[in-house]
This record gives C-alpha cells, structure tokens and sequence, in this order.
C-alpha cells in the first residue's frame, strides 16, 4: 500500500444550461431564463492511498472559483424591439471530490481512471453583477447552495527520476454532472412576488450543472 500527498489545481468551465419548462407556477416571465457558462478554477490539497499500485482512493480539498455568464434579451411587444443585457453570477466554494481509483502501473508514466461524487459547498454570499442597462422591472440577485456532483475523469501520473523520493507529477482531464439541477425555472431561482408576473425580484441559483478542468500536481508518495 502507498499514501501519496500532494498539491493540485486546474482550470476549466462551469455550465449551467438553459431550462425547457421556461414557466414558475405555471406562469410564463420575460425575459427567459438563459444559459449560464464561464470559468471554473480550483487549487488544493491531494491525498491518495493506492493498494497494490492498482487500485486507490483519492479524496481532493480544493478551493474553487466558478462563474458564468449570460445574456437577457427584453422584447418590446409593442414596438417589436429587443435590448440585452449581461448578468454574471458564481461563488467561490470548497470542493471534495471522493474517488475510487483504478491504474495500471508504468515505468515512466502510470494511466489512471476515477470516478466518484464531488461535494461542493460554497461560500454564503454569491457574486452578481449586471452589466447594460436592465430596462426590466426586475430586480436580479444570486444566491448560494450545497450540492453533490458525480465527478469522473482520466490521466497520467509521470514519474520523476528523483533519488530516495518517490515524487510524481498527475496530469488528468475531469468532468462532473450534477443530476440534482433540474430542467425547470422555477427550481433553479428564488422569485418575488409570489402571485407575478410581473416579477419584482429574481435570484439565480449558482448551482453548476457540469464542469469540466484540466488538472496539474505535484506529490510525494510513501
């Protein structure tokens, strides 16, 4: 049995798609609720055990920053016109992804593949920002939640001809989903009034439907 601990980060993007069932309450709003996409970095702490140089788990405590973006078209029915504007939403949030692992060992290098859920639990405040003129009614804001993802991924680990320490350096491509967002507007916002449209107050959820990153380290193993 090894224990490997090392550092880890990466960078990669976060989706949270556009919902189908565009209605809260049975009641259609606009402007639609959009597509959110933007950039996921995350940096940490690595702590493996493998058994027999085949099989491991691996748990990650990384600090992530994920953003997204998107644009909201307002149309005039009246005059038939449409304006934009952006909104950006994210957090920043502690990410535990908790991996079976399965390898097969190299000389120089040694492939690997994981699989497992990833916890995600984000710091209380979201961050919002609009950017345009938002000639709505609406008041946008963004709010924070914990979630489970289901996380996989691929990689190499490339082994250094280092003297009397067994360093190594993981390169790996990582994915995860989220089965918990679902494809309705009204489960993914917080809204006010109750009794809308029109609305007065809505609040996008920062709850990543899929990220995907690339992954760079440096570990020790023992």
């Amino acid at each position: 049995m090894t224990f490997t601990i090392g550092f880890t980060g990466g960078a990669g993007i976060a989706i949270l798609d556009k919902p189908d069932d565009q209605t809260i309450q049975t009641k259609s709003f606009q402007p639609d609720y959009p597509g959110f996409v933007g950039l996921a970095t995350g940096v940490g702490l690595a702590l493996e055990l493998r058994f027999l140089g085949y099989f491991g788990v691996e748990m990650n405590v990384l600090y992530a920053s994920e953003s997204g973006s998107a644009d909201l078209t307002v149309t005039d029915l009246g005059t038939n016109t449409s304006t934009q504007f952006e909104v950006d939403i994210g957090h920043g949030a502690v990410h535990v992804p908790l991996l079976l692992k399965g390898a097969v060992p190299g000389k120089v290098a040694t492939p690997f593949f994981m699989l497992g859920p990833e916890f995600v639990i984000p710091n209380d405040d979201a961050d919002v920002e609009l950017t345009g003129i938002n000639t709505t009614a609406t008041t946008y804001s963004a709010y924070t939640k914990n979630y489970t993802m289901f996380a996989f991924g691929f990689g190499l680990e490339f082994n250094l001809p280092t003297p009397k320490v067994d360093m190594r350096i993981p390169l790996s491509i990582r994915g995860a989903y989220n089965p918990g967002v679902k494809n309705r507007r009204e489960d993914r916002t917080r809204w006010k009034p109750d009794a809308g449209p029109p609305l007065t107050e809505e609040s996008f959820a920062t709850v990543w439907q899929y990220t995907v990153r690339a992954q760079l380290g440096l570990s020790v193993n023992f």
